[in-house]
């Protein structure tokens, strides 16, 4: 807006109050429209995939530098405060293992820029096939491996999507996989409780000492006298098993009636 001495104004001339007009005001640019994803979801997905194996790939290969890194790291620290500054530079300038950043970098000087969803179905697929490889490669069959992958990468990324923006993105994220790791652990060893009971219980068993405990068997069967797996393994390795106290314990359940039914009705 103008000011009231522009009107002493001489032709081509100003004033010296014009320095205090309020600047022009400058035409508001219409709303660009969001530019068009590159892909379809179908392909946001499958590219999203892609990059989150990549990922998870270099991720796992690149934990041992991360380790090292970090040691160096804290390393220079003390060093530092011990006030030896040389030697926490040399510690700090040690060529250090590949991290996953470093390995990234590598790949990507081939393929180029790494492709990056556009939408949430996308980000998604990313983040449960960065948790892939890691599950793969760990223990238990393919259900087990199916949920250590799909189940902390979904808590991920929906603590990501909530934070996103944030400071507190990236902790959310890390949060909400551990959850989901220590949950989908602890369900896991839960279901496979039973097996690992009888295993470690059993001990070391040879095949000629089941066969001998099989033989029992039959013969307790043929005389009237049935015996249990766990008590004939006992008989035959000489109390050499801790299948006794488990069974014990079965016994004592209040599911295991069909058990507690049978040694009842025994001594008659």
């Amino acid at each position: 807006m103008a000011n009231p001495f522009d009107q002493f104004d001489a032709p081509r001339a100003a004033n010296p109050f014009d320095r205090f007009d309020a600047p022009a005001a400058t035409p508001v640019a219409a709303d660009k429209p969001a530019a068009a994803p590159r892909y379809d979801a179908a392909g946001d997905v499958g590219g999203g995939i892609v990059t989150g194996l990549v990922n998870g790939v270099t991720g796992f290969l690149g934990i041992p530098g991360l380790i090292q890194q970090a040691d160096g790291y804290l390393g220079g620290r003390v060093l530092d405060a011990l006030g030896f500054p040389n030697a926490a530079e040399k510690v700090r300038n040690v060529p250090f293992l590949p991290t996953p950043e470093s390995l990234t970098g590598h790949v990507e000087k081939v393929t180029g820029p790494l492709y990056q969803p556009e939408t949430v179905p996308g980000q998604y697929a990313r983040t449960a096939a960065e948790f892939a490889p890691g599950a793969l490669i760990g223990p238990g069959g393919v259900v087990r491996k199916a949920a250590e992958t799909v189940v902390p990468a979904v808590l991920s990324e929906t603590a990501g999507q909530a934070t996103k923006g944030t400071q507190a993105e990236p902790y959310a994220r890390l949060m909400a996989a551990i959850a989901g790791n220590v949950g989908t652990a602890a369900v896991a060893a839960r279901a496979d409780a039973p097996a690992r009971a009888l295993g470690t219980a059993a001990g070391r068993v040879t095949p000629a000492q089941f066969d001998q405990a099989e033989a029992l068997a039959e013969t307790g069967q043929r005389i009237g006298v049935p015996l249990t797996g766990p008590e004939a393994l006992q008989q035959v390795t000489n109390n050499g098993t801790k299948l006794a106290d488990v069974q014990r314990f079965v016994e004592g359940s209040p599911q295991s009636a069909v058990l507690s039914e049978m040694m009842a009705a025994r001594p008659g």
